[in-house]
């Protein structure tokens, strides 16, 4: 009976009141001095799972006898009128859930001014204090991240100011300078290669934050605070919030002073060595026992008439240059050369490209040499034994071919990968093989400048070996196709997904129209997304900021046409007929500010035409440029 009083007096008499409570987003609840319920709000019994039950007149400690030991003292110095709150407390559930709560709990007074009861306001922070983890624990991720990186990394603010730098950045740079653009004239340091010193305004982080530019790649001999001059790559780019405003920028440095070191000093072996070897009329080979390929040094094919690329790149190949009666011994003697691990020196008769065969002398090693006792690779010297190299020679060879120029421009790029590691060790082979006791045809001079080059090469060979293990690259054939299924739907969204980063760094939408019943048909899945790719990248990257592009394919006959369009600064007509050819830039001007090597399109072109295609740009200045191209159907 005593309850339904209260609450309907707590009805009748406060409306307002009740209004409030029910729809107030706070758990409210008011007891009297036994702390019996009284009055709450719709949101207390919601938070507590109180939904069905009616709690008025009931006392607290009735509903949450689990809490009476926590909260009797709290409420009994409220009672006495003091004010107590916990603004992140949290108690568990009947169902084993953890909420949090800041809580306050106050008392409440009649109008004769004496205390009535108790008034406690509690509102559910679980959202926010969970938030509050996970932000932290991400917070200690990346000052983790920050400091272990091993390259320096900064911060700065929308002015331009430097916040903060990592471990390895302070090392580079020797202190951590907070300043602002207006004092960037303390960092000294000279842009490579042409060595102009950097004005405070002219630094990258400057024109990134101003600007909004990106930054890569960026070559420069700085000097230190701590007094050393180091060569570093430097990257800024600028970080923005949701409307693309600047709020600062990041700043990469990367210090590769020793990988500049280790770059001259293998020039200067490999000089020495030329002129070694060139003064003992030595012409060096290398042949990668895995691929069979070689490598045959200028001298090499000086020796047998030839310019430098026109002998075969292949040992099976080579094979055919020697005499019929010498290949066997050939064979045999490297055979056992690399069976044995030893080094081998035989005389042949090799074929000039007069048409005579001359005698040279060839020794060898095997070297890379891996833990099961294989060698990967025989490195070696070899030497004319008869005086015919002449001075005409140069006027004998006719200007190589162009399927000869593509090959030797193929293998050029095979050998890229090797560029450090293989002069190295053939450096180091090459001199311990001239060192051999049965080479007399080098001088005491010459052997000097021979021992200095294996000494200094061994000390080079470790650190090399280090800095190449982080790179591996693989080569694909481009002049074959392999066709298998393709959805062009997919091919095209892909592509467009693979630059969708760098068109949105300019705020380009790329759109894409490609029915979603087009056929599946028979194309080289990679060449196909390499010519995509490559039309795609060209438009990103003629057309200015907030620019269109649009990629489409449709059904024509019995061939596939795609279209890629743009509105950017477009080519001019005198220029349409040579915008495929190979290492082709159009204008200096647009180079030095778009960037980029000139094979894209041409690589494109080859690859349209590989699949039986035919490519052409339709554009004019300023107006933009609709690049198309179409292959054969070939359905599956």
């Amino acid at each position: 009976m005593y309850e339904v009083k209260l609450k309907n007096h707590y009805q009748q008499t406060e409306p307002s009141l009740h209004f409030i409570l029910k729809h107030i987003p706070i758990a409210i609840a008011v007891y009297d001095k036994d702390l019996r319920y009284i009055a709450i709000s719709d949101r207390y019994l919601q938070y507590f799972n109180l939904k069905e039950r009616d709690i008025i007149g009931k006392h607290h400690y009735d509903i949450f006898p689990e809490l009476a030991d926590k909260l009797r003292d709290i409420h009994m110095r409220c009672l006495s009128g003091a004010t107590e709150k916990n603004n992140e407390d949290f108690f568990e559930k009947p169902d084993g859930s953890i909420i949090y709560s800041r809580w306050e709990c106050s008392p409440w007074y009649r109008a004769d001014g004496e205390i009535g009861g108790i008034i406690t306001y509690t509102e559910d922070i679980t959202e926010e204090k969970v938030a509050q983890d996970e932000l932290k624990k991400r917070e200690q991720l990346l000052s983790k991240i920050f400091e272990i990186l091993p390259v320096g990394l900064w911060i700065a603010d929308s002015n331009s100011k430097l916040l903060s730098g990592n471990k390895k950045g302070v090392e580079i740079w020797g202190a951590e300078p907070h300043v602002d653009v207006k004092e960037y004239g303390i960092f000294k340091a000279r842009r490579l290669p042409l060595g102009k010193e950097i004005t405070p305004d002219d630094w990258a982080l400057a024109h990134t934050v101003k600007e909004g530019t990106t930054v890569v790649d960026e070559m420069l001999e700085i000097e230190a605070f701590d007094g050393k001059k180091k060569t570093i790559l430097n990257y800024t780019a600028p970080v923005l919030d949701d409307q693309n405003k600047i709020q600062g920028a990041i700043i990469v440095n990367q210090e590769i002073t020793d990988l500049k070191q280790i770059e001259s000093d293998l020039l200067k072996s490999q000089e020495r060595l030329s002129l070694a070897m060139e003064a003992a009329e030595y012409g060096l080979w290398d042949i990668d026992l895995d691929t069979q390929e070689v490598f045959l040094s200028s001298q090499f094919h000086r020796i047998q008439g030839y310019e430098p690329g026109e002998l075969p790149t292949t040992i099976n190949s080579y094979m055919e240059f020697i005499h019929p009666d010498d290949k066997a011994a050939v064979y045999n003697t490297v055979c056992r050369s690399v069976s044995g691990l030893k080094p081998f020196h035989i005389d042949f008769r090799i074929k000039h490209k007069s048409g005579e065969y001359i005698w040279v002398s060839s020794r060898g090693k095997p070297i890379d040499i891996d833990a099961d006792g294989t060698s990967h690779r025989i490195i070696g010297a070899q030497a004319d034994l008869t005086p015919r190299i002449k001075a005409e020679e140069a006027m004998l060879y006719a200007k190589l071919t162009t399927d000869n120029s593509n090959r030797i421009m193929g293998e050029v790029m095979k050998n890229i990968s090797h560029e450090l590691r293989t002069p190295l060790t053939s450096v180091l082979g090459f001199s311990d093989i001239l060192l051999n006791k049965e080479s007399h045809n080098l001088t005491e001079e010459q052997k000097k400048y021979i021992v200095n080059i294996y000494e200094g090469g061994q000390r080079l060979l470790s650190t090399v070996e280090k800095v190449l293990d982080f790179s591996k690259y693989s080569s694909i054939g481009m002049e074959q196709l392999s066709l298998k299924p393709i959805r062009i739907r997919e091919i095209v969204s892909d592509t467009v997904d693979l630059l969708k980063l760098n068109a949105s760094k300019k705020g380009l939408q790329i759109d894409t129209n490609v029915s979603s019943d087009f056929p599946t048909i028979l194309a080289d899945e990679y060449k196909l997304t390499e010519i995509l790719y490559n039309l795609l990248e060209n438009s990103i990257k003629f057309t200015d900021n907030q620019g269109k592009i649009k990629i489409e394919a449709e059904l024509k006959g019995d061939r596939v046409l795609f279209s890629v369009f743009d509105n950017g600064i477009g080519i001019a007509e005198e220029d349409i007929g040579k915008i495929f050819d190979p290492f082709i830039q159009i204008d200096g001007s647009i180079t030095r500010k778009y960037g980029g090597t000139g094979i894209g399109l041409a690589l494109a072109k080859r690859f349209v035409e590989l699949h039986g295609g035919n490519i052409w740009v339709e554009s004019e200045p300023g107006k933009g440029s609709t690049f198309r191209f179409d292959i054969p159907i070939i359905l599956k």
